[in-house]
């Protein structure tokens, strides 16, 4: 049960992380909000799928974890990818904005803890199954 609290968290963290990238980033495609900062189009875009697809795994996570925990650990590393890479470009040519960085490193934590938490959820599913597997089976050769 406590591995589905887990989860549960987790996903609902995602969703709500997911939500607000893809608000935050749809308003300023639509130029709805004017952000003060330097805006590079290829990392906008980024976030607003990439919202979209952690929405969509967030869904999934709730009800499946075991079905979707490969996507969960592709998008945290995908995220941390683009995290450094966003940083290098703030830090050695300064085209982006420190909001930026700031931005996919928080993304980036939350989607790692993400994983850690579905990894450790399905490694102890995973580990009961097996336990319950062996006592049937003690059960039937006795």
């Amino acid at each position: 049960m406590k591995n589905r609290i887990g989860i549960k968290s987790v996903s609902v963290i995602g969703a709500i992380i997911s939500i607000v990238t893809i608000v935050e980033g749809s308003s300023v495609m639509l130029g709805i909000s004017i952000p003060k900062n330097i805006v590079v189009p290829a990392v906008l875009y980024y976030n607003v799928l990439f919202g979209i697809v952690g929405l969509g795994i967030s869904i999934t996570l709730w009800s499946n974890p075991a079905k979707i925990s490969s996507l969960v650990y592709s998008l945290a590393t995908l995220h941390s990818i683009v995290f450094i890479i966003v940083s290098l470009f703030h830090f050695v040519a300064h085209t982006t904005a420190i909001e930026s960085v700031k931005a996919m490193f928080f993304r980036s934590v939350v989607w790692i803890i993400i994983a850690m938490v579905t990894l450790i959820s399905n490694k102890r599913a995973n580990e009961n199954t097996v336990s319950n597997d062996d006592n049937i089976r003690r059960s039937k050769s006795e």
